[in-house]
């Protein structure tokens, strides 16, 4: 598994991104998961780590690439595919820091807290090359 470091908390609660949680952190007041599985983490976070700073940037993250599907628990695994194929991990939701979802081998739940990096988007803290989401349209 890769190192991992710590910044960012997740918060939110949402399944085909309807509801938002405006506490997602400091830089990123909104985030939600944006497909009914739960494969899509979108967020809105500042651009610089300025307070003053009102520029954003909606990304979207998907959770395939960093997390997988192990001995009944959802990990952190760089291209995992958690929610690929028959043994993939369905109806994901977020509930404040913890992504809850219901996998083969019946429910399975992660904090994302520990391990996303912010660096004007929502990024997985993967030493020097971290993953990072891209830009989008979509927003929560």
């Amino acid at each position: 598994m890769p190192s991992l470091s710590t910044t960012l908390g997740l918060v939110a609660m949402a399944s085909g991104a309807l509801a938002v949680d405006t506490t997602f952190h400091p830089n990123c007041p909104e985030a939600c998961l944006g497909d009914s599985n739960g494969n899509l983490l979108i967020t809105k976070c500042q651009v610089s780590f300025y307070v003053n700073d009102q520029s954003y940037v909606w990304t979207q993250l998907d959770l395939n690439t960093i997390l997988g599907y192990q001995n009944n628990k959802i990990v952190y695994q760089q291209n995992g595919n958690y929610s690929i194929g028959d043994n993939g991990c369905v109806n994901c939701m977020l509930v404040d820091r913890t992504m809850y979802c219901d996998c083969p081998g019946g429910p399975a739940n992660l904090n994302l807290h520990d391990f996303i990096d912010y660096a004007g988007m929502m990024c997985y803290g993967n030493g020097n090359n971290p993953i990072c989401g891209t830009q989008t349209e979509t927003q929560c």
